[in-house]
């Protein structure tokens, strides 16, 4: 979060009321090449522009080239590209409104770009819509309020998005996660499993002394920090019981459950049946698998006959994921109970 807060300092120092209207090409050029996803946010114009844009974002070093493109684009008049930036921020009419003419006037302002301008400027009350989102909406079953089957979405989309998300950022800040709707991001990349580098990085290997309760232990310490009720050996139905339940209610989407069965050796039958015995529980959005790799690809293979409903809602978990996410989240919470007592 480091870089994030950063970033927020320079886009509220760029972007301010009284340097706005200062704002040059180097100043565009560092805001928009700043972004997580500027390739993401170009995808929805047209397929000569975006074959370039995808060649240009393939070349190690290529955001000079990219941003050139960008220019070529909108016939290299930083005015227009200046003037729509204040208006998207700093105009009065609604959001939605903003939202909509910045993306029909700058040619390249898609969703990425327009939601990454204002969160970064104003955290606390916009949000990102990325890649993030839309995977970690999957797992969260909220595919269909945050839109996750678009690539792009529009003004009134977004404000729906925003009423979704903040139900997130609440429960997050009620759980003293965070505050603003970059800690919602934060939550939203750990979700979506795009912290691939670091897991690389670590090369955590899964140990054969890890046994079935401290995996357990595990799942139940990780959705207590995320804010989740949480439950060991829980009867779902009749003949179902699963390791850990997490559960929570949404405001106004309700309550959902996610369940946890951990597979360290054991029958794969067994578990197919108690998960598929387990899904008649309504609240049960997912039905989460956790074993090591080898494990996983044979319980996929062993439920590809299995209904396909069954199969939408099987989620198949790494154990390394779960060490991983185990350690992220104890090294947050550390670095946030420094900074209170500081």
């Amino acid at each position: 979060m480091d870089e994030a807060n950063i970033r927020i300092k320079r886009f509220r120092e760029l972007l301010s009321p009284d340097n706005i209207d200062k704002l040059g090409e180097d100043g565009v050029k560092e805001i928009l090449t700043s972004l997580w996803a500027v390739t993401d946010s170009l995808r929805h114009r047209s397929p000569r522009r975006v074959k370039k844009i995808v060649q240009a974002s393939q070349v190690k070093g290529s955001k000079d080239k990219l941003f050139q493109i960008f220019l070529d684009a909108n016939g290299n008049d930083i005015n227009k590209i200046r003037m729509n930036i204040k208006e998207l921020i700093h105009g009065n009419r609604p959001l939605a409104e903003r939202y909509d003419n910045f993306r029909t006037n700058v040619d390249g302002g898609g969703s990425t770009t327009i939601t990454g301008i204002l969160t970064f400027y104003y955290p606390s009350r916009y949000c990102l819509w990325n890649e993030w989102v839309r995977k970690a909406a999957d797992l969260l079953n909220l595919s269909r309020e945050l839109y996750s089957n678009k690539q792009q979405i529009d003004g009134k989309e977004y404000e729906h998005v925003m009423d979704v998300l903040k139900q997130i950022k609440d429960i997050l800040e009620k759980e003293g996660l965070g505050s603003s709707y970059l800690d919602v991001t934060l939550f939203m990349y750990f979700l979506s499993g795009k912290d691939d580098a670091y897991r690389k990085e670590r090369d955590v290997k899964v140990k054969g002394d890890r046994k079935h309760d401290d995996i357990i232990e595990m799942l139940l310490q990780i959705g207590n920090t995320l804010g989740f009720d949480v439950q060991r050996e829980v009867q779902i139905a009749k003949g179902s019981r699963v390791d850990v339940v997490w559960s929570a209610r949404i405001g106004n989407l309700g309550s959902i459950k996610y369940l946890f069965e951990v597979q360290v050796g054991g029958s794969i039958d067994s578990l197919l049946l108690n998960l598929q015995k387990a899904m008649y529980d309504r609240t049960a959005q997912r039905l989460v698998v956790v074993a090591d790799m080898e494990t996983l690809e044979k319980v996929r293979e062993e439920a590809e006959p299995l209904s396909s409903d069954f199969k939408k809602r099987l989620v198949y978990l790494d154990v390394n994921d779960v060490i991983h996410a185990k350690e992220m989240l104890e090294n947050a919470m550390q670095r946030l109970s420094k900074l209170l007592i500081e």
